[in-house]
């Protein structure tokens, strides 16, 4: 699997017991790594998400995995 970065001090979503249980954990571990930022500090999960955003997170996952495999620590 890709090793995320963690950010020790995620700010909470204004929305997250909207998030549904089985997917908080990895929300969370998205979060943390910068990769979901969500919008006015909401998770917004009901709504859909465009193709440009999907864009955006796979190409932050793609960079932390990239510096993960060169050696560098993911996210420097």
């Amino acid at each position: 699997g890709v090793q995320l970065r963690e950010d020790t001090n995620p700010t909470a979503f204004a929305d997250e017991e909207e998030i549904a249980p089985y997917a908080a954990e990895a929300v969370l571990a998205l979060q943390r790594a910068g990769i979901l930022t969500g919008s006015a500090g909401r998770f917004m999960p009901s709504n859909h998400t465009s193709r440009a955003a999907v864009a955006k997170m796979l190409a932050a996952v793609m960079t932390q995995a990239q510096g993960a495999s060169s050696g560098q620590e993911a996210g420097s």
